[in-house]
C-alpha cells in the first residue's frame, strides 16, 4: 500500500493549451470522492466511467455528453505522483493549461496549497501479465506483477539529439519531484509544421516545450536531466495509468511506446478486471 494524502484547499491554473493555442483553465478540488474524479456542470464523473482518446500527441477525455477535455497527462501525472486521493478536476476551455510543459507547476502549486497524509491507497494487483503491442512499429509496453510502481521505458530517436535512452526506476513520492516532475514534453523540429497544421501544439513553444533539431536541442535554460526525454515519457505513462481510476502495483516496461499505447495497456488491464468482477 502507499500513503494517501488529501488536497487541503482547492487551486486554480490559468495559461494556453498547448494544443489549442488557446486560453484555459482548471480547478482542482477536494472532492469526498474516491480516486480522480471529472467535474462539470454539478455533476462528478469517475475516469474508470469516461471514455478516453489520444494519436500519440496526447490524452483527451471524452465526457457523456461529449464534452472533450485534451492534455490531461501532466496534471494527472502531478496528482498521481503526489498520491493525491479525493480531488476532482473541473476544467474550463477544453484543455489543461500548457503551463511549464511538465508537471512541476502543478505540483508545487499543489504542495503549496497542503496536503495531508490520510491512510493508506490500495492498488490494483495483477495476477498476470499484461501486454500489448505494436509489432509494425517496434513498439510494447508490459505490466508484471510488482509490489509498488516500476518503470523501465526506452526511447529510441535514431540520428537526433535524442537517441537511445533507457531509465528504470521505482515511482515513489519522492523520487517523482525529484526526478520526473520538472521533465518537459518535447517535439521534433520537422513534426512541428505537420502538427500546426493539423491543429495541434499551436500553443507550444520553448516556454512549455523542448524541440529537437537533428542533433541540437532547442531548450529554454538547456536540458534539466541529460536523459529528460526517457523521463518526460515516464512522466506521460504515469499521467495515463491515471485513467484506471486507482493507483497501479505493477511494474511497467514500455518499450518505444506513447500515449496510445499507454491507454492500450489501459483498456487491457481495465477489460482483465472488468471479467474477474
Amino acid at each position: 500500500m502507499s500513503p494517501r494524502y488529501l488536497l487541503d484547499r482547492e487551486v486554480l491554473f490559468r495559461g494556453i493549451g498547448l494544443h489549442s493555442g488557446l486560453d484555459c483553465g482548471v480547478r482542482v478540488f477536494p472532492s469526498g470522492r474516491r480516486g480522480i474524479t471529472l467535474y462539470r456542470d454539478g455533476s462528478f464523473f469517475p475516469l474508470d466511467r469516461l471514455e478516453w482518446d489520444g494519436d500519440g500527441r496526447g490524452t483527451v477525455l471524452i465526457l457523456p455528453d461529449g464534452y472533450k477535455v485534451r492534455t490531461v497527462e501532466h496534471l494527472f501525472g502531478a496528482i498521481a505522483g503526489l498520491g493525491l486521493d479525493e480531488v476532482a478536476v473541473d476544467v474550463a476551455g477544453g484543455e489543461i493549461p500548457a503551463m511549464d510543459g511538465c508537471a512541476s507547476s502543478f505540483a508545487e502549486a499543489l504542495l503549496k496549497a497542503g496536503v495531508t497524509e490520510n491512510g493508506f491507497i490500495d492498488p490494483l494487483r495483477l495476477d498476470e501479465p499484461v501486454a500489448v503491442d505494436d509489432r509494425s512499429l517496434g513498439r510494447s509496453v508490459v505490466a508484471l506483477p510488482y509490489d509498488g510502481l516500476r518503470v523501465t521505458y526506452v526511447i529510441d530517436y535514431p540520428g537526433t539529439a535524442i537517441g537511445t535512452q533507457c531509465l528504470s526506476m521505482d515511482l515513489s513520492r519522492d523520487n517523482f519531484i525529484d526526478r520526473i516532475a520538472s521533465c518537459r514534453t518535447f517535439a521534433m523540429m520537422e513534426d512541428v509544421e505537420t502538427l500546426r497544421k493539423s491543429g495541434l501544439s499551436l500553443g507550444g513553444s520553448l516556454e512549455n516545450a523542448m524541440v529537437v533539431d537533428g542533433r541540437k536541442v532547442l531548450a529554454k535554460g538547456g536540458l534539466r536531466f541529460e536523459d529528460e526525454f526517457v523521463r518526460h515519457k515516464i512522466l506521460d505513462l504515469l499521467g495515463d495509468l491515471v485513467l484506471l481510476g486507482r493507483p497501479l502495483a505493477a511494474h511497467v516496461i514500455a518499450i518505444k511506446a506513447g500515449h496510445s499505447m499507454h491507454q492500450r495497456l489501459v483498456k487491457e488491464i481495465a477489460k482483465r478486471i472488468i471479467s474477474e468482477d
